[in-house]
């Protein structure tokens, strides 16, 4: 039977650090509130962090709060020594975990009621029902996940060039290639959000983490990709009814333009009303589906249940989005500004071929590192709002 390790600070901070030093590591690491942070750190007794966790997790939660300067105790047989705090490097650039667990007595043996805690109320559990957040925090998102980018940024861009370098081929397939592609994006995007969650908890992003996807989880992503699928087809579906009815309409004119221009005028109050009664369907649809990658590929929730949850996190934090996509919208723009102007200036120094690699280079430029921040801003926004919090 594999060994299962508790997490438990000793209430000690290590010899290397300050009070003041571990108190601001502490809350860039947690996201906890200040004083709730100082009481934490100020308490002399010990304190249960996580419990019944294997070996390499409790070996990760040991080394990032050693880095942040707190002493860390793994509770378990052949539980391995604390790291020690002179031989770690700084705190990683982003983490979004939460507040500890009960106290217990003894840092050497795990007290009984401590360990009966639920995983609903450990230190970095996923919640089972979404948390609102402050509204202004959407922004918050996205600097996160430029955050992530930074942290490894070749390493992002070498696997999302693989990733279009498998996807594009594939997608001049005929009939079948956009289906085809659908399931891949999906399983890329699940091995993409386990490799930032890796990198925010301190781990190493390695390229391998492009298909992890493929091996876990797999069958319940392949799952949320054809419910995705089944969606469109419906819409679909429904759209080729209402244009063959439109079809009719016109066709009563007799194929007349003057006769078709008229059957259109008389029906443009119905083609708005169906116009956006569609992008309203679109958007709740969009809602449930935002988080669902990440809910299965680290919650371990199943497809239909993650489209579920999804709608409710996106629902009770509609003033997050609507900050979130003002903010990336005001950056798209600024770049797009930017790109046209430096256009003008390479068309005035250069021309024909030159210019337009050049212009390409530079959309590259701007185009891939922003489509990997905003990818990475599913996970940032999620981790928030499924993450318990303080």
């Amino acid at each position: 039977m594999e060994t299962k390790y508790s997490v438990m600070f000793t209430g000690e901070l290590c010899s290397d650090f300050n009070f003041e030093e571990v108190l601001s590591n502490f809350i860039a690491l947690t996201k906890m509130e200040a004083e709730k942070a100082k009481k934490f750190l100020s308490s002399t007794k010990p304190v249960l962090i996580r419990k019944d966790v294997d070996r390499e997790t409790a070996e990760k939660y040991q080394s990032g709060l050693t880095k942040a300067g707190l002493h860390i105790e793994l509770l378990g047989s052949e539980a391995p020594p604390a790291a020690s705090a002179a031989a770690v490097a700084p705190v990683p650039a982003y983490q979004t975990s939460s507040a500890p667990a009960q106290t217990a007595e003894n840092p050497y043996a795990a007290p009984k009621a401590d360990l009966k805690v639920e995983k609903k109320d450990e230190f970095g559990a996923w919640l089972d029902e979404p948390q609102k957040v402050p509204a202004f925090n959407g922004g918050y998102w996205i600097k996160s996940a430029t955050a992530l980018f930074l942290a490894e940024p070749w390493r992002w861009v070498g696997m999302f060039l693989v990733a279009m370098l498998i996807t594009i081929p594939i997608n001049f397939l005929p009939f079948v290639g956009g289906l085809i592609n659908t399931f891949l994006g999906i399983l890329f995007a699940g091995g993409i959000i386990m490799g930032a969650h890796e990198l925010a908890e301190g781990g190493d992003l390695t390229f391998g983490y492009l298909f992890k996807g493929f091996k876990q989880n797999r069958n319940q992503l392949i799952l949320v990709g054809v419910i995705y699928l089944a969606f469109f087809i419906l819409v679909g579906f429904v759209a080729a009814l209402i244009l063959g009815g439109s079809l009719g309409l016109f066709g009563m004119a007799g194929g007349n333009p003057g006769g078709i221009a008229m059957a259109m005028q008389n029906n443009m109050g119905l083609f708005w009303i169906i116009v956006l009664v569609g992008l309203g369907i679109l958007t709740l649809f969009m809602m449930a589906y935002w988080f669902t990658t990440p809910l299965v590929a680290l919650a371990d929730r199943n497809a239909l249940a993650s489209y579920k949850l999804s709608f409710r996190g996106c629902l009770k934090n509609w003033t997050a989005f609507l900050i979130y996509g003002l903010v990336f919208l005001a950056i798209i723009i600024s770049l797009m500004v930017g790109y046209m102007l430096v256009s003008g200036v390479l068309s005035g120094l250069t021309s024909g071929n030159t210019m337009f690699i050049g212009m390409m280079l530079i959309m590259a430029l701007i185009g891939l590192p922003i489509t990997i921040i905003g990818a990475l801003s599913v996970y940032t926004g999620f981790r928030e709002i499924f993450y318990r919090s303080a």
